[in-house]
């Protein structure tokens, strides 16, 4: 290889480089599924929140929800956040299929974060799509 070209190839196989990993981060991104073990039964949730005196934390969605489906692959695919979570019994409440207990708690925007006591008593509240970072200072707060 000659010697002026040499620059030009460097240039190019960085760039070609950077290119892969951008593309490579957002296919993981673009792929990423909920790790966070979620309840489905509010009931069962419940009995298991004071069986193991744990607080309660409660996702209100729904599947219209845009910022609930982004959550998807951020937020509870994320693996500190699930291990925060640990703390707690996360139990998911679709509230077009239970919307019973979004008027319990006067959820009217998507997506509401819960934190209640064992005993049922809200201890916090909030709603609006939170990145990893964001959740994860809410909830250790």
């Amino acid at each position: 290889m000659s010697s002026p070209l040499r620059p030009v190839f460097v240039i190019g196989g960085l760039t070609l480089a950077v290119a892969l990993v951008v593309g490579i981060s957002e296919w993981r991104t673009a792929h990423a599924v909920e790790i966070v073990p979620w309840r489905g039964d509010w009931e069962s949730a419940k009995a298991e929140a004071v069986k193991l005196h744990r607080p309660l934390f409660v996702y209100f969605t729904a599947g219209w929800c845009p910022p609930c489906q982004e959550m998807k692959k951020t937020t509870w695919a994320n693996k500190t956040v699930k291990a925060v979570l640990e703390k707690f019994v996360p139990v998911k409440v679709d509230v077009e299929a239970h919307p019973e207990i979004a008027e319990k708690f006067g959820i009217n925007s998507m997506p509401t974060y819960v934190i209640l006591s064992e005993q049922g008593d809200v201890l916090r509240h909030r709603s609006g799509m939170m990145m990893p970072e964001e959740m994860l200072r809410w909830l250790e707060n």
